[in-house]
């Protein structure tokens, strides 16, 4: 018998041969599943819909046995039950066998398709190197109880096509025509279908993708042949002519071959060199509008992306300005739908014993159900008081403890939501453990998509995505739930029996549902096909779009399988071979790439970004093969533009660039960018703006134009008596904090105090609370110092009063992890060594304490205030005052960084110690302002001086005997920075001191001028922006135009004091 070849070097010359199938002629087409529609219509323009039919492998066979047929999802589910039952016995998938399923399940269903046997791989074992033959005994292993399996009554994929030979000859096919379309490549298996076929009796041919050509691998059409020739059959090979357009066979015919013709000239071929993706889409969306306005419709126009999934936000974003009705040739995972993942997120809570990562997933998943207000309540709950492995399953706290009146009611109403909350998610996992039977799994799963009413909450979500036009994302939505019961069907008919903990389970469900892919449907009948330039099949559109041509493209794929190609190279030559090779795959990729570029009926528009996720990109071989196999109509080489090329060309070619802006000012937003781009260019002398008037008087015309945006006011001075109501708030005092923090920067002083903005809270115990801790310990110790007899009657007191403190919210959270209760006695510990160093400051001295915690500048202080401005007094409190004989001090305890320098002093940013001693010392005589670090800070062995307090000293000798009353002649104190009968830098004359203070209050004083008038200015001090949670807001860039000073002295403080009331 004779078997016709047909080699067609497109998909458009493989179609139209499928057209001339002889009506009234009984015939049988198999094609791949992707090409099944292309076929169909190629039949059905023939008026052979009748006679003729289309079919895949899986589609035309039917055992008709009582055997299930596994899908590719189950057959993952069976192979990961194997695997993690066998993992005791196996060499090198023994750690992760369940998370291996996928891969292995696609290389045992590669070796069915060679007819790879598990004792061939145990006879090549014996022969191979230690590594390889581990490999090959674990596959083995898992393969023959698989195999076993399915003996049981089920037919995986591969087992499938083991049947094509018997069903072929059960169709009796004789007399008719057998035609074989399209495939890539055959499989053993599929080769005992080519066999069974020329054995029939029927007419058998191919039609098949190949040429002469470098781009083509012809491996299907070799294959073909050879199985072909064993059956007996006389093969003759036709080669189909090429009806592509002269460009596109010039390019078929020299695609990635060195040896290029003399240069064609051409005006159908465009390349754009974007500076990134986001740039190269505007551009193809622009050329796009530009073919609509030619007379081109939507579908003619196909974009081949070299990864559609990482031009996918920018695509919708660009393809939405534009109004491009697109339609995406992709299949999306259904582990990625938010039902899938709600399910997943209940298997890693059990697994991984409730981590709150995994719990604030799984609470803010839509499908949780309930107000998502409430949601959120808990969330933020858990983020602060229970951000801890299992701390979701604790009871709620109650921090209620202290409020009064609304406060409390407030805090009572959110208590009963928390612990709705805290039942509905612990309602989820009743009687679910982390290591039961998948038929347990499945059942909890199910109870679970009930409980949580899952189905409700999928139809009113696809409801709003119709609502909003959204239909492919409806469409996909609307499967989740059908995809999920799909898998548990399986999994409790599969590994019902099979016990394993959730954490393999989960895995093996995760692949299972990575394997089930989801298709969309196309929102539009008028769209342009968006498609991978390496996958989509589609024949001849009129115009092709290829982005992304970057060096990744055409795309050589890693050997990343289990069973890499120097395996596969080495089982060969030990009698067992296997296909394909990862080599032979990029080989297929070089060929789709070649066929997509080669199909325009038109015109060919190829582009590449010059950087792409941060990083420099080269440009693919494929751009310079067209840049040498073509040349432009005015005999000029063919190179790519880019938009400094087509700004020039406004000066060069006018007629042609206002073409260009039409097509790119096409639509409201992109004309409205394309305006304040060259406006902003414009303004810095880098372009003309004579050709952008036209878009100009066209937005104007119709009412759109963005003045606002390009005439932009004079910006108004940074006050605002809006801001001063909100800052003050109707108050007439201000805090020392508030001072500073003016002059750190304004704005975020208005931002922090006035409207409050405040990052969310995730700990129970923040570093705040611990500074309170200590404040708050210290406070007690301090008042209670001139009653303690020594030390350790010190001692004993601070560790009655930490134990008081740390058995009290918020102190008491911390014993709820071990963690926490490791840092409780870190902070016990520390505390101790503080209030011990504090205690002997105040026993070795004549300074008493006075007042501990006190505020000034209230109605009932014990201080007055200090008067800035008509109305508006300086209010706070104060850590303690010490008095001894006519002196007064104040001590302000620092548990973080602290400056006691000029510098900070003289810029505003730290008044406080000098403005507490300016309200605490009236009537008496100003003896010292000190900060004491009250923390442990690691320090060379012998310092005893790690507690010294800084700051600044009146100088005089009964001022430092009086702090430290174990000083020396002409030595520092240990206790404050200053010396005895020695000057220091920080110690100042009476008069200097006074004038020294005084500059606190006259800073003071200019910040409730400026700040009563409402100056929220964006001026940050050096450094302020680096750890700024603001940034985002006021718009400065952080290393800007920052306030720094430098080399600032008490002297030229003290000057500034004098000068200004008339003294220098």
């Amino acid at each position: 018998m004779k078997v016709r070849i047909y080699i067609a070097p497109t998909l458009e010359a493989l179609t139209n041969h499928l057209k001339k199938l002889v009506s009234g002629r009984k015939a049988l087409v198999f094609c791949e599943d992707r090409l099944t529609l292309e076929a169909e219509k190629a039949v059905a323009s023939a008026q052979a819909v009748f006679d003729v039919s289309v079919t895949t492998f899986a589609r035309f066979l039917d055992d008709g046995t009582p055997r299930k047929v596994l899908t590719k999802q189950g057959s993952v589910l069976v192979v990961g039950g194997i695997a993690s039952r066998l993992a005791g016995e196996l060499k090198c998938f023994g750690k992760n066998p369940s998370g291996c399923a996928a891969s292995l399940y696609e290389t045992i269903a590669q070796l069915r398709a060679a007819l790879v046997t598990p004792e061939m791989l145990e006879e090549a074992r014996a022969e191979a190197d230690k590594l390889l033959g581990e490999k090959l005994g674990d596959i083995a292993l898992i393969y023959r109880e698989y195999l076993a399996f399915l003996d049981k009554g089920y037919l995986d994929e591969s087992g499938v096509l083991a049947l094509l030979p018997a069903a072929i000859a059960r169709q009796k096919p004789e007399g008719a025509d057998i035609c074989f379309a399209g495939f890539s490549s055959f499989t053993r298996q599929a080769a005992e279908g080519i066999l069974a076929a020329c054995r029939s009796g029927a007419d058998v041919s191919a039609v098949l993708i190949g040429g002469e050509e470098a781009v083509y691998t012809n491996e299907a059409a070799e294959a073909f042949e050879k199985y072909a020739r064993r059956a007996g059959a006389d093969c003759e090979k036709i080669f189909l002519p090429s009806d592509l357009i002269p460009e596109a066979e010039a390019l078929r015919r020299t695609l990635f071959d060195p040896a290029y013709p003399a240069p064609m000239q051409t005006g159908r071929v465009h390349i754009f060199e974007a500076s990134d993706p986001e740039d190269e889409l505007r551009f193809i969306a622009a050329a796009m509008r530009a073919e609509i306005y030619r007379g081109a419709r939507w579908r003619d126009i196909s974009l081949y992306l070299s990864d559609v999934a990482g031009y996918s936000v920018s695509l919708k974003k660009i393809f939405g300005e534009y109004r491009i009705p697109y339609y995406a040739d992709v299949k999306k995972s259904a582990a990625k739908h938010p039902l899938c993942r709600f399910v997943l997120g209940w298997f890693s809570m059990l697994s991984e014993g409730f981590d709150p990562a995994d719990a604030d997933a799984f609470i803010g998943n839509p499908f949780f159900g309930g107000e998502r207000k409430n949601r959120d309540t808990y969330r933020n709950y858990l983020l602060q008081f229970a951000n801890y492995r299992g701390g979701c399953k604790r009871g709620i706290k109650d921090v209620a403890d202290g409020l009064e009146g609304e406060a409390l009611q407030k805090a009572n109403e959110e208590r009963a939501v928390l612990c709705a909350e805290r039942e509905r998610l612990l309602s989820a996992f009743e009687g679910a453990s982390a290591d039961m039977t998948g038929g347990e799994y499945c059942r909890l799963v199910r109870r679970l998509l009930d409980k949580f009413s899952c189905e409700q909450t999928q139809t009113e979500i696809v409801a709003a995505l119709d609502g909003q036009e959204l239909l492919a994302e409806s469409s996909y939505f609307s499967r989740g739930l059908e995809s999920i019961l799909r898998v548990l069907d399986e999994a409790e008919e599969l590994a019902s029996d099979v016990k394993m903990p959730a954490e393999e389970f989960a895995a093996v469900l995760s692949q299972a549902l990575d394997a089930l892919e989801i298709s969309l449907i196309p929102q539009y009948l008028d769209a342009v096909f968006v498609g991978d330039i390496s996958e989509s099949r589609r024949p001849a559109p009129k115009i092709v779009f290829a982005a992304g041509l970057t060096d990744d493209v055409p795309m050589y794929g890693a050997d990343t399988a289990l069973i890499s190609d120097r395996d596969i190279d080495r089982l060969r030559t030990l009698q067992v071979e296997i296909t394909p090779k990862i080599r032979e795959i990029n080989a297929r990729t070089r060929e789709n790439v070649a066929l997509a570029l080669c199909g325009f009926s038109e015109r060919l528009y190829l582009s590449y970004p010059l950087s792409q996720g941060g990083e420099e990109r080269k440009r693919s071989e494929v751009i310079g093969t067209v840049c040498a196999l073509f040349e432009r109509q005015d005999k000029k080489p063919l190179s790519p533009i880019n938009r400094a090329v087509l700004s020039r060309g406004g000066r060069e070619g006018h007629t042609a660039y206002v073409r260009y802006l039409a097509d790119t000012a096409s639509e409201y937003i992109p004309a409205v960018r394309e305006l304040l781009e060259r406006a902003d260019e414009f303004r810095r002398g880098k372009g003309d703006f004579a050709e952008h008037t036209g878009i100009y008087a066209a937005l104007k015309e119709c009412g759109a134009a963005p003045d606002l945006l390009l005439f932009p006011k004079e910006p108004s001075a940074p006050f605002s008596a809006e801001a001063a109501q909100v800052l003050l708030r109707g108050k007439s005092q201000v805090a020392p904090t508030l001072v500073e923090g003016y002059f750190e920067c304004p704005y975020r002083n208005f931002a922090q105090r006035g409207l409050r903005l405040a990052e969310r809270e995730e700990m129970s115990v923040r570093p705040a609370d611990t500074g309170d801790f200590m404040h708050e310990l210290l406070r007690r110790v301090a008042e209670k110092a001139g009653e303690l007899p020594d030390r350790e009657a010190c001692a004993e007191f601070t560790d009655g009063q930490i134990r008081e403190l740390l058995s009290k919210p918020p102190y008491s959270y911390l014993r709820d992890t071990p963690t926490g209760g490791y840092s409780a006695d870190s902070l016990r510990r520390e505390a101790m060594e503080i209030c011990g160093n504090m205690y002997a400051s105040l026993a070795d001295s004549e300074f008493k304490v006075f007042a501990a915690e006190k505020s000034f500048g209230y109605k009932d202080s014990l201080f007055e205030g200090v008067a800035l401005t008509d109305g508006i007094t300086l209010a706070g409190k104060i850590d303690r005052v010490d008095r001894g004989g006519e002196y007064t001090r104040v001590v302000d305890y620092k548990t973080g960084v602290f400056d006691a320098k000029p510098e900070p002093y003289y810029t505003g940013r730290k008044l406080q110690l000098e403005l507490y001693l300016s309200a605490a010392a009236r009537g008496t005589k100003p003896a010292g302002a000190y900060y004491f670090p009250a923390k442990v800070a690691f320090r060379d062995k012998g310092d005893d001086a790690a507690f010294r307090m800084q700051g600044y000293t009146l100088e005089s000798d009964d001022v430092v005997r009086m702090s430290d009353r174990t000083v020396e002649q002409g030595k520092k104190s240990r206790y404050i920075d200053a010396y005895f009968g020695k000057k220091g830098k920080k110690m100042l004359k009476e008069a200097d001191f006074e004038a020294f203070l005084y500059y606190s209050v006259l800073a003071a004083q200019q910040c409730a001028k400026e700040t009563a008038a409402g100056c929220i200015a964006v001026s940050p001090y050096e450094g302020a922006c680096k750890y700024c949670p603001y940034g985002s807001v006021c718009g400065f860039e952080c290393g800007g135009a920052a306030r720094a000073e430098s080399k600032v002295t008490e002297d030229e403080i003290i000057r500034i004091v004098r000068r200004r009331r008339g003294e220098l």
